[in-house]
């Protein structure tokens, strides 16, 4: 499994008429999910923004720029491990 985060607004809900799914939507999400496919597997994956507020907290490692589709190039972290 291969995570990507991004921080941003999103749409959010059920969908479904029997089998009911929480979904979510938006730029916010389709970014996160672009952004994924950076990171190897078993890894979290955040752009420079998204790294920004959370730096403090987390040990981590940038990727450099890498081009994400749609996106353009972005400044990629991995996100290794919470601080104590």
């Amino acid at each position: 499994m291969r995570v990507g985060v991004h921080v941003g607004p999103v749409i959010a809900g059920v969908v479904g008429q029997r089998k009911y799914q929480y979904d979510g939507w938006g730029e916010t999400v389709n970014t996160a999910a672009r952004m994924q496919t950076a990171a190897d597997p078993g890894a979290v994956c955040v752009n420079e923004e998204t790294w920004k507020l959370i730096a403090e907290h987390c040990r981590g490692r940038p990727l450099g720029r890498i081009k994400v589709k749609g996106k353009g190039e972005q400044e990629l972290f991995l996100v290794d491990a919470l601080s104590n």
